[in-house]
């Protein structure tokens, strides 16, 4: 019962922070805005490779962490 008395704050600010928009979402509909669909569509595909790439180095880190420290 005190875990719960922990994370209802944290999630009461995690939660609406997820359902903000963010920079990425701005960027697709400034693009496709001024620029059309395609080009929407592209931003699109490059937020998503960037994202890509983000969690892979996260990940590898991890890996790389938890390699070198097995205890954790």
């Amino acid at each position: 019962m005190e875990a719960m008395s922990v994370l209802v704050p944290v999630f009461g600010v995690f939660i609406p922070a997820l359902l903000l928009p963010g920079p990425d979402f701005v960027a697709v509909v400034r693009s496709s805005m001024t620029r059309g669909t395609t080009a929407g569509l592209l931003t699109t595909v490059g937020v998503s490779t960037g994202l890509a790439f983000y969690a892979t180095l996260s990940l590898l880190g991890l890996s790389a962490v938890l390699v070198q420290y097995q205890w954790l």
